[in-house]
């Protein structure tokens, strides 16, 4: 990326965000609309790497492959849409289970199959997640930890990447957002994602590893 002088600019760190195509008979997904509208303007050191995926039990394992390699990730914060939430759902957990009451955009219908064989029941966020909940709170954001990432694809992603990231030192965590609509407009969302960069970024280590 280009600076104002003409010059590469070179970032110190890098936010993976990963999001969904919509699904099932949804011709939208707030997840991809709120990644592909999103505007880094307040944290200038940190790039922002997006990824938008299929929701396919497929891809979500692809993606996790392609960042095998990854040693300069800051943080990864996955999007997903739950459609019958009101609130901001912070994950806590994934579990180690795939099963699908409707067939994944690949027509793959999951039933009781296990991502990692002998692997723990769950796996564990190590966001900052009542952090996170108070500072989406006091800005009017309103805001849960959910226990129950459920065992469609978005579980599954995240599980996997909690197995990829298990010996980095790399805070990890999956967020459902609602359905945009009046209560829930995309310029709402967008303060979602602001403002758990901007707590994030100041709990997590800079350049200068303070």
């Amino acid at each position: 990326m280009m600076n104002s002088k003409g010059t590469v600019k070179r970032y110190t760190k890098r936010l993976l965000l990963t999001a969904f195509k919509p699904f099932l008979s949804y011709r939208l997904n707030s997840s991809q609309i709120l990644l592909e509208s999103y505007t880094n303007i307040h944290f200038s050191d940190i790039e922002i790497d997006r990824r938008i995926i299929g929701v396919t039990y497929r891809e979500c394992e692809e993606t996790v492959k392609t960042l095998k390699k990854e040693t300069d990730l800051l943080a990864v914060l996955m999007f997903g849409m739950r459609v019958s939430s009101r609130t901001i759902d912070l994950e806590s957990c994934a579990r180690n289970i795939q099963n699908s009451r409707h067939p994944d955009q690949d027509g793959v219908e999951a039933k009781d199959m296990i991502i990692e064989p002998g692997g723990p029941d769950l796996r564990w966020s190590n966001l900052p997640l009542k952090t996170l909940s108070n500072s989406l709170i006091k800005k009017g954001l309103p805001c849960r930890i959910s226990h129950n990432a459920g065992t469609y694809v978005c579980n599954s992603l995240f599980y996997r990447m909690l197995i990829l990231t298990e010996d980095m030192d790399v805070p990890v965590g999956f967020i459902h957002l609602p359905l945009i609509s009046q209560s829930w407009k995309l310029q709402r969302l967008q303060m979602v994602l602001d403002t758990i960069i901007e707590t994030l970024y100041l709990k997590l280590p800079t350049k200068t590893g303070h």
